[in-house]
């Protein structure tokens, strides 16, 4: 997935996003850590995921896990949207 639009400065910016997954409409999260965010212009980067640590106390509920998931978020799709990042950086 590609877009093309502007920055609120006028420069023209390129970013896209590679999905390991097809997309489909899902209340969970899913993809992996193949799933990466990139922009091509200005200034070209690529935002790879880095698994976030966890703690010997990390809860193996599937309402955590999926909390974690989300922090993480790889994949989100609904029927109105797509959304795709990792990490806070």
């Amino acid at each position: 997935v590609l877009d093309g639009s502007v920055a609120s400065n006028g420069t023209p910016t390129i970013v896209g996003m590679y999905a390991s997954q097809a997309w489909r409409a899902s209340p969970r999260v899913y993809g992996d850590g193949e799933c990466f965010l990139f922009r091509l212009s200005p200034d070209a980067e690529c935002w790879t995921w880095h698994p976030i640590p966890m703690t010997a106390d990390a809860g193996d509920t599937f309402s955590e896990n999926n909390e974690t998931a989300l922090l993480e978020q790889f994949m989100v799709g609904t029927r109105t949207y797509i959304s795709m990042g990792g990490n806070p950086e």
